[in-house]
């Protein structure tokens, strides 16, 4: 059988031909791209790299950004069992980066050790940040469906004599139906960025449109088709009026609770693809909504500031148009309920999404050192 080479440093084994880096016979798991870059190191033992001779010999013929590289060193440290600011095996130098190993070479002839495939490709997310997003989950998705739950009742607020009781118990279905559909679409995206899936954004979209979409075709069915609400202005069927509902709904939840989720699950350690020059945290090429896409956070915020100062200018043109009813005051409590709820989903999600990236930036920032 042919010999292969295997290089050995510090505790560590490196066989170049099956990508396997095994540190006291265990394996480490470390995805393509930096790999290749320890193997540049590992080869290179000794000598000063700069950083552009690294990304050439890594990453020939492409463009790649200071964040991307980082990330992808980051992973080799981490590797390692080392940090930029506490390096023990990759070193900055006045040129760049020096590997100051010991590296032997090994002639094997024989196939190496049977290694473990789960510790190599499935690799496991934090369990703080895990825990984290499933709050972030379970939290976001119970203020979506309670907008769509209050949605509900609002509509025939006017004539809650005649309608409340079937309408409170249809939107506590609403709310549960909902509040499920966004966990399923939100776990349903996690996986899919887990596995490396470049169209866990389309999909997750797609859910939440289908959701709404059944939602309408049961309140087509289940609510007044005339209009209930009273007032000077023109008023639309509580059918059509809970279509708009849906509609602003669908508009919230993609800019504020799936894009941010998809970006952070597509970047962090859940996602088993390569971390190359499609997906970095400072600014992601993608192709479009199949891809990473990074929204700012700060472009998020002041969406959500437009949007409120809309939102109060058309409460307030609604509320001056009613007119006098049993149930008015009823109407107008749920109207400022359902948009501290819109707007509640809204300030959760930044939230979330400013601790996460600050994690990310955490993660990736000391590596620099």
């Amino acid at each position: 059988m042919p010999e292969k080479v295997h290089y050995e440093f510090d505790t560590f084994r490196l066989d170049p031909l099956n990508g396997i880096l095994l540190r006291e016979g265990t394996p480490i798991q470390l995805r393509a791209k930096p790999f290749e870059l320890l193997l540049v190191f590992v080869e290179n033992c000794g000598r000063s790299l700069s950083k552009n001779e690294l990304i050439s010999r890594v990453w020939p013929g492409s463009t790649v950004s200071d964040t991307n590289f980082h990330v992808n060193l980051d992973a080799v440290r981490k590797a390692l069992g080392e940090s930029g600011r506490e390096p023990r095996l990759i070193v900055r130098t006045g040129t760049g980066y020096k590997f100051v190993a010991d590296v032997g070479q090994i002639e094997v002839s024989s196939s190496p050790e049977s290694y473990s495939s789960e510790a190599i490709i499935e690799p496991r997310p934090d369990p703080k940040t895990f825990k984290t997003h499933r709050i972030h989950i379970l939290v976001s998705s119970s203020l979506y469906g309670s907008y769509y739950g209050v949605s509900w009742v609002l509509e025939i607020a006017y004539q809650f004599g005649l309608f409340g009781v079937s309408a409170l118990k249809t939107a506590s279905f609403v709310f549960l139906a909902m509040a499920i559909s966004a966990m399923a679409g939100l776990e349903i995206n996690r996986r899919l960025n887990l596995g490396g899936s470049q169209w866990a954004l389309a999909i997750s979209v797609l859910w939440f449109v289908f959701a709404a979409g059944v939602l309408f075709i049961a309140a087509s069915q289940l609510l007044p088709d005339m209009p209930i609400t009273e007032s000077t202005l023109q008023t639309y069927p509580a059918q059509a009026a809970y279509l708009k509902n849906i509609c602003y709904s669908l508009v919230l939840a993609f800019f504020f609770l799936i894009l941010p989720f998809n970006f952070i699950v597509g970047v962090e350690g859940y996602k088993t693809k390569e971390v190359d020059e499609s997906s970095s945290v400072s600014a992601p090429q993608s192709g479009g909504l199949l891809g990473v896409l990074h929204p700012r956070f700060f472009a998020l915020a002041l969406l959500l500031v437009v949007l409120a100062g809309w939102s109060l200018i058309m409460t307030a043109r609604l509320l001056d148009h009613l007119k006098p009813g049993s149930y008015m005051n009823l109407f107008i409590e749920l109207v400022y309920l359902r948009a501290l709820i819109y707007f509640g989903l809204g300030i959760e999600c930044l939230i979330w999404y400013y601790h996460a990236l600050e994690e990310l930036r955490q993660k990736i920032v000391p590596s620099r050192s």
